[in-house]
């Protein structure tokens, strides 16, 4: 895998629970897809396109995880209805901390595509 698709690779994250906050309100939703520069969230409320917002979520091993970012898609605008209300977010300079959750998501990720491959 070239680093260039390493980096815009996108991890299944399951369905772990977020507070985010964008256009004065504080909203609920679930991280699904993750990548270095990126997520998709799962969520009823659905900012704009553009707009800023700060996320917020356990990891798995207990880290409380903020991030920065902004809208860049919304699930709203697609063409097929089928799809679970959510949108996507660039992250503006990932933390540590998000890293570090990147890393664990990309390695239990691999250990599972191991494990279907036998």
């Amino acid at each position: 895998m070239t680093a260039s698709a390493r980096v815009r690779r996108r991890i299944q994250s399951g369905r772990i629970p977020i507070r985010f906050f964008a256009e004065g309100k504080e909203c609920v939703g679930y991280l699904r897809n993750i990548s270095k520069a990126g997520v998709f969230i799962f969520s009823d409320d659905i900012p704009r396109r553009g707009c800023p917002l700060a996320i917020q979520f356990e990891s798995p091993d207990g880290r409380l995880v903020n991030l920065k970012g902004e809208v860049r898609w919304r699930t709203l605008e697609l063409f097929n209805s089928n799809v679970a209300p959510g949108f996507g977010v660039l992250l503006r300079e990932p933390t540590q901390a998000f890293r570090e959750f990147f890393l664990l998501a990309e390695d239990q990720y691999e250990k599972e595509g191991d494990e279907k491959a036998d």
